[in-house]
Formats: structure tokens, C-alpha cells, sequence
């Protein structure tokens, strides 16, 4: 499973822009700044993962790039009203 590392330090040296400029540009297009742009591409990579693959949650965690399982469990239930488990049971 490959692991789901967002560099955005690559990413705007990629469109030779700064960090700062790529922020405030995809903050003008989302209306979200990159780091909540990236989590949420993170939380839509782990519902597909929890849906389509018998992975563990832990698995999944690391493979969505979150390092600790336990801020995963945290920020999915915060942002799903359940926890990773539960969205997978339902599926």
C-alpha cells in the first residue's frame, strides 16, 4: 500500500510559486487553506479505503498519511460522526 504523503513544499516548488502564494491561491479557489484541503483529500482517500479494502484502520491511517492512529480515529469521528470502524461496518 503506498502511503499518501503531500509535500506542499514540492508541490509549489512543482508550479514555482511559494508556499505562502500556493495557499492564498488555493485558498481564492476553495475558499479552505491547503492544510484543510489536504486533510480533506486525506478523509475522502480513507472513506474509499474503508469502503474498498479489508485494510485495518491502522492501515489505512498510515496509508491516508496520518502518523498516529489515534489523531486518525479523532479527526475522522470529529469530522464523520463516527469512527473509522463504524463507517466501515456500514458499508
Amino acid at each position: 500500500m503506498q502511503q499518501c504523503e503531500v509535500d506542499l513544499e514540492a508541490i509549489s516548488r512543482m508550479l514555482h510559486i511559494s508556499r505562502f502564494q500556493l495557499n492564498r491561491k488555493v485558498k481564492n479557489l476553495k475558499g479552505i487553506s491547503m492544510k484543510e484541503y489536504v486533510q480533506a483529500y486525506r478523509l475522502a482517500r480513507a472513506c474509499m479505503l474503508l469502503r474498498q479494502s479489508s485494510l485495518s484502520v491502522y492501515e489505512i491511517a498510515l496509508a491516508c498519511g496520518f502518523r498516529d492512529n489515534s489523531y486518525f480515529s479523532r479527526f475522522f469521528k470529529k469530522e464523520k460522526g463516527m469512527t473509522p470502524r463504524q463507517y466501515a461496518g456500514r458499508c
